[in-house]
């Protein structure tokens, strides 16, 4: 049986999910190094894992990343945010809202399957929950509302 080319969405998704295992693997197996040294990629693995081709770079140091694609030519871009802070590329926002706490948007349209897609990149490392509904807005207004909201999120109110 002769097998065809994948499509540039499955390979994109198929990349994604292999950048959504390595944020899996920076974020709870990597040992930060007790000097301040450059970060430094120690291996580079690729192989079929199942049904998606997984990507792997082994660090020096934890690090933190977003990551979101690109066109023309077809690309993956990783970001590294700070913490407290939000990194947006074009088709994905990453929160980092605590240690080890992190919350990935992107549009429905085009992840519709997201929380798939982290849950089968993070495996039993990490627990996944959806956020498609149960969504709430306030209109808050007064003296102390940025104060207020320091107390209830950990992300810069102030910057907001």
């Amino acid at each position: 049986m002769r097998r065809t080319a994948p499509s540039l969405r499955r390979v994109l998704r198929s990349l994604m999910t292999v950048s959504v295992l390595v944020l899996s693997w920076a974020l709870f197996g990597v040992p930060r190094p007790a000097s301040a040294e450059a970060i430094v990629v120690t291996d580079i693995r690729v192989g079929q894992h199942g049904d998606v081709t997984r990507f792997v770079l082994d660090f020096t140091q934890k690090i933190e990343f977003t990551l979101f694609t690109l066109a023309e030519p077809d690309r993956l871009v990783i970001d590294l945010p700070e913490v407290g802070k939000v990194n947006s590329g074009l088709e994905m926002t990453a929160f980092w809202i605590g240690p080890d706490q992190w919350m990935i948007m992107a549009s429905h349209d085009t992840h519709e399957d997201l929380a798939h897609m982290l849950r089968t990149g993070f495996g039993s490392s990490a627990s996944v929950t959806e956020q498609t509904d149960g969504w709430a807005r306030f209109d808050v207004e007064g003296e102390n509302t940025v104060a207020m909201f320091e107390r209830l999120c950990p992300l810069d109110a102030k910057a907001m």
